[in-house]
């Protein structure tokens, strides 16, 4: 082996933080796709990969939508789990609106629990697809841990923000009007 793979395979073992917990974002009734206006709701759970569990988690819940506004409550599970649930805390400063939350415990919450309900209000959102994000990768605070142990946090939840049905039949006649009125000249130069 050379040296630079032993140096990295000796790094990798010794470092406390391992990637991979998973941040699962399910949307409220299945839905994914909302009118301009209604809120997006997604219940997140997390869990561990390869820790035999977690009792602690520093978690950022974000979106680079400035004009998203997130709100965020805790799920009974997380509550009745941790002995300190952290108070949530809005806008760090990391995303255009992001949420802080965590907790700790003297012992293991075990491998997996539900951490809240996010709700994005979607006002000041036009049409398009939009990304609700937990990344260690981007927020380098986002982890589940086992004493000094930790894995990074990672997650998404995409929503669609669809034009209202008004509009998109405005759009639809404007469409059938244009393709009617190019086909009548062409009907007219065939006779």
């Amino acid at each position: 082996m050379t040296r630079l793979k032993c140096i990295t395979i000796m790094l990798l073992s010794v470092s406390p933080v391992a990637l991979g917990a998973t941040a699962t974002f399910h949307p409220w009734h299945d839905v994914d796709s909302v009118l301009p206006g209604t809120d997006m709701i997604f219940d997140i759970t997390v869990a561990v990969e390869s820790l035999s569990g977690f009792d602690w988690a520093d978690i950022i819940i974000g979106m680079d939508e400035a004009d998203a506004d997130i709100s965020f409550q805790y799920s009974g599970e997380w509550n009745a789990a941790f002995a300190n649930v952290s108070p949530i805390t809005y806008d760090t400063g990391l995303y255009a609106q992001d949420v802080f939350a965590g907790g700790n415990n003297p012992v293991s919450v075990g491998t997996g629990l539900a951490l809240g309900r996010a709700t994005i209000d979607t006002s000041g959102l036009s049409e398009g697809t939009y990304l609700v994000v937990i990344s260690s990768d981007i927020d380098g605070t986002s982890a589940l841990g086992l004493d000094l142990q930790a894995e990074g946090l990672y997650g998404t939840g995409p929503f669609r923000v669809v034009p209202e049905p008004s509009s998109l039949l405005i759009v639809i006649g404007g469409a059938v009007l244009s393709c009617r009125r190019r086909m009548k000249p062409l009907s007219k130069a065939v006779r």
